[in-house]
């Protein structure tokens, strides 16, 4: 039995946006593996602008995944 696709909204200012054109998403062997929002261009600038406008966070007071540990730097990639 094939599993119910994942239907990936789009996040915006005002919270997810379910639009009424969608992209399928296929795995490898060609079933459906989610379904994504496709946002007007109109939504897109607007949930950039309000970005734009947005107060930046304080670095303070949050911690990094793992409980502040550093990830290892690989080696030989530029990382």
């Amino acid at each position: 039995m094939a599993a119910e696709p994942i239907a990936l909204d789009a996040l915006g200012p005002g919270g997810p946006y379910h639009a009424r054109k969608r992209l399928t998403v296929t795995d490898v062997v060609g079933t459906t593996a989610a379904e994504l929002s496709v946002v007007p261009k109109l939504f897109v600038t607007r949930a950039m602008a309000a970005l734009r406008k947005a107060v930046e966070l304080p670095v303070a007071g949050f911690t990094a995944p793992g409980g502040g540990r550093s990830r290892p730097r690989l080696r030989g990639r530029g990382c």
